[in-house]
């Protein structure tokens, strides 16, 4: 009775890194698809603006940062998928740094820009979902042979 016990425990244990590597893939996704959306926008009325080259310019740092969050994001689904450490503490970080910018980016302005509340929920629950310390014990009784 404890092995029926013990493998569905740890079928269990599996399920929540699953989840956190099929949300971070989506996301990665997501991310590339803006970047391509952003590097394509490029259209003849931004040419025709009197601030043409700084808008050019801003709209390809914003493609170069949205690009590399989104390699950073599916870099770490993929590890995630094959239980790797790292993959975890990447994934981790990734979430961390969009729900502080987040955050950050809603409080400083007076009044509160509520519209950066609409981007913080989502990720809210994935990054509280990488602090549980269970779900590393998850990953590292995943990863034991």
């Amino acid at each position: 009775m404890s092995t029926n016990t013990e493998l569905v425990a740890n079928d269990f244990r599996c399920n929540g890194v699953k989840f956190l590597a099929v949300v971070q893939g989506l996301l990665g996704f997501l991310y590339l698809g803006y970047a391509a959306y952003l590097y394509l926008v490029t259209t003849p009325e931004i040419y025709r603006q009197n601030h043409a080259i700084e808008a050019i310019h801003n709209l390809r740092m914003d493609t170069l940062a949205t690009g590399i969050v989104g390699t950073v994001t599916l870099a770490s689904a993929l590890g995630l998928r094959k239980n790797k450490l790292w993959a975890y503490n990447l994934g981790g970080a990734v979430t961390w740094f969009i729900v502080a910018g987040s955050a950050i980016s809603l409080f400083v302005e007076k009044p509160p820009d509520w519209e950066m509340l609409w981007i913080l929920l989502p990720y809210l629950p994935l990054w509280i979902l990488f602090l549980l310390p269970g779900t590393r014990k998850q990953l590292q009784a995943a990863a034991r042979p």
